[in-house]
Order: C-alpha cells, then structure tokens, then sequence
C-alpha cells in the first residue's frame, strides 16, 4: 500500500470520491484532510478504488473509514487488516457499524471517545435563534450590532490577509505558545487561508469599524451538509462570535439542511459553547479494532 502525501493539484482527481459522500463526518472532505496534513502527517492511498486517509497515533496507524461505493468499502476494509493486523479503523458512524457486521462478521471491537464527536445542527436554528433557548445569543448579537459601523463581507483575495493578521491577533490574545494544540490550530487556519481559493472554500468576515474582527470558513460536506472548518474573533467584543456564527450561516448554508461545526476536542469550554446551541445531532464516531 502506497500511502502519499496530498497534493493541492490532485483535488480534482480526489474529488470523484469526495462529491459522492452521504457522511456527515467531518474527516470527508479534500480541504480537511489537506489542512491537518502537515500537522497530523495525514497521507492517503486508493485502496479498492475507496480513498483511504492515515496517520500514526500512539506508533500506530490510524485509518479513516474507506470512502467509496459499499462493495468496494467492504473489499478495502478486508485489505487495510491483511495489510495492518494492528491496524484501527476511525471515523465510522453508527449505522456503519451493522454494515461493517453485516458483510464481514463479528471480527471487530468498537469503541468512540466522545472528544471527538461532531456537533450537527439544523442551519434554520443556527439563522434564526427562535425560542427562549436562544435568547442569550440573541441579547449578545444585538449588543454586537448596537455598534452601527458593522459589515458582513464574503472572504476574498482583497480581504484575506486581514483574516491571517486577525490569527495574529488571536494567538496573542489567548497566548498559544503555551498550547501545543492552539498553536496546530492556528496553522491549520492559515494554510486554509493560504489555499482558500484552490481548496473551494467559503469564507466570511466581519468588520467594526473598518476593522476585521471575525471570521468563518467552510464548505460543502455533502448534499444536505455543510461543515464549519474555523471560526474565530475577538475574544474581548461581545456578541463577536455570535454574530459571525449566524451572519456566515444566514450567507453560504441556506442551501443545507445541517451544518456540521466539527468536534470539541475534550476542551471544557468548547464543549460547553457547542453545547449551548442546542445541536440537532451529537455525531459518536466509532473505532474500530480487530478482536484479539
């Protein structure tokens, strides 16, 4: 098996198995995978005509659950373990599981770690904040937008270094040298923006007077999904986040049923902030190992 790196040039020749998902999982876009490559030292290989991501944990390869049509799914799966008898599978919903059963036996021990369960929610909610359950980010929106001088503007070549020099910014607000995690984060956002326009990603900002305060990037998922890659903003201007969250879903997910805004991580107030809006999913991502 000839696991590679990801080539920007390549997206198009990967697409062919990207634009057929129906998953909801994050991890199954070209973007994604190309964005944490470095940091994660993600490589890919065709494996069954299935595009199959990997990257070492612990000394251990990890497996993305192969993308591709079912039967060639089941005939990758059965190669990764000839290949790798160590080897783990990730990234499997939970109708998967009975599929994985259902064509290959009771051979697996499956497991998730709720850390990196993605939270899924209806974009009508996430636009629209109906309800008392809402009030809270609506009072913050409002506080957000009682500074007149506000605009939402779509990403572009014009605007984007202002979304690198608001990373800048954040990193010194929430002093990432001494996060390893934020500071992997952080380079992720800047190669998405560094590769926007050839990643096919959607982008949008906010400015305060004149000045960028907010941003958000992402992109089709699937066909009735949309996924939320990074979202930041000043920590210190109330309603900031609020307001990017609904303004880039009010302008690029009309067009989704869901929007899936990827997991927490196992960070407390992550957790709690995702939680707050009330997902319509809480998406477990299974592991799966062969019995021993």
């Amino acid at each position: 098996m000839n696991f590679i790196k990801l080539n920007i040039d390549e997206k198009e020749k990967l697409n062919k198995y990207f634009q057929k998902n129906t998953r909801k999982c994050c991890e199954y876009s070209f973007a994604c995978n190309f964005i944490w490559q470095e940091l994660f030292n993600y490589t890919y290989a065709i494996i069954k005509d299935c595009y199959v991501a990997r990257f070492k944990r612990n000394n251990q390869y990890i497996y993305n659950l192969p993308l591709g049509e079912n039967q060639n799914v089941i005939k990758a799966v059965s190669a990764i373990f000839d290949f790798d008898k160590n080897a783990i599978i990730r990234a499997i919903e939970q109708d998967q599981i009975g599929f994985l059963k259902e064509n290959l036996g009771n051979i697996f021990e499956f497991s998730f770690n709720r850390n990196e369960s993605d939270y899924i929610y209806l974009s009508e909610n996430l636009i629209n904040l109906k309800g008392k359950k809402y009030q809270s980010k609506r009072n913050l929106i409002r506080r957000f937008q009682d500074n007149p001088d506000w605009v939402y503007e779509d990403i572009n070549a014009e605007n984007i270094n202002e979304c690198i020099e608001l990373n800048l910014f954040w990193s010194d607000e929430r002093h990432i040298n001494s996060s390893p995690d934020m500071r992997k984060e952080i380079a992720a956002a800047n190669t998405a923006l560094a590769f926007f326009e050839k990643l096919s990603l959607k982008g949008g900002l906010l400015r305060q007077n004149s000045e960028v305060v907010a941003y958000s990037i992402g992109e089709k998922l699937n066909s009735d999904t949309f996924v939320v890659h990074f979202e930041k903003a000043r920590d210190e201007i109330k309603g900031c986040y609020q307001a990017i969250n609904q303004e880039f879903v009010r302008h690029n997910c009309t067009d989704f049923k869901y929007v899936n805004r990827e997991e927490d991580a196992g960070e407390e107030g992550l957790r709690k902030a995702k939680l707050s809006y009330h997902p319509e999913i809480i998406l477990n991502k299974y592991e799966a190992k062969l019995k021993c």
